[in-house]
């Protein structure tokens, strides 16, 4: 078979460095010559046919990814270029409570809402530890603690991802002091 003569592959790629999970848009337009076909191969096993294609890897590393156009006589030449994608940034965990200085047997109401999501993703679950053997899920929660003592509550947010944030807050739960006010903080 001879080689074909006036196929010129060429590609562009947006984003040019790219996260774990983002969607990466392969464009194959500024491609010179008689093109019946444009076949895609990712790196990573996934491959593609068009003149356009999308596609989001799992895994950080350097990819070659290899456009290859097929003149109508089925001759073929490509091209190859790598690609770096990194580590998707993770979301951000963070929480709010109340009431802030709770007595035994008070229901403790806990908010993730100030929890935030890295660009592009959702958070997709939120999973609570309330610091006494109690767990919770979702992004609001309620809590009665019957001792008093100091609680170490962990909020876990994970996103559409799998990426994982955690931080923790201390509650004291605290008795009342003779006079029927609140402790001092």
């Amino acid at each position: 078979r001879l080689p074909p003569v006036d196929l010129e592959p060429d590609f562009a790629v947006t984003p040019t460095n790219p996260a774990v999970g983002q969607t990466v848009l392969f464009d194959a337009q500024q491609s010179e010559g008689s093109i019946a076909q444009y076949r895609w191969d990712f790196g990573d096993g996934g491959t593609a046919q068009g003149q356009t294609a999308s596609h989001a890897y799992s895994e950080v590393g350097t990819y070659f990814v290899r456009l290859t156009l097929v003149d109508p006589a089925g001759r073929t030449t490509s091209i190859s270029r790598s690609l770096s994608v990194g580590q998707a940034p993770a979301p951000t965990a963070d929480f709010t409570f109340s009431p802030a200085n709770p007595q035994p047997n008070d229901d403790v109401r806990f908010n993730a809402g100030a929890s935030t999501p890295a660009p592009g993703r959702t958070i997709v679950s939120y999973t609570w530890d309330f610091g006494d053997g109690g767990t919770g899920s979702g992004l609001q929660a309620t809590h009665r603690y019957t001792q008093p003592r100091t609680y170490n509550v962990t909020l876990t947010v994970t996103d559409d991802i799998g990426r994982k944030s955690v931080v923790s807050k201390s509650v004291d739960v605290a008795l009342p002091d003779e006079d029927g006010g609140q402790p001092p903080n």
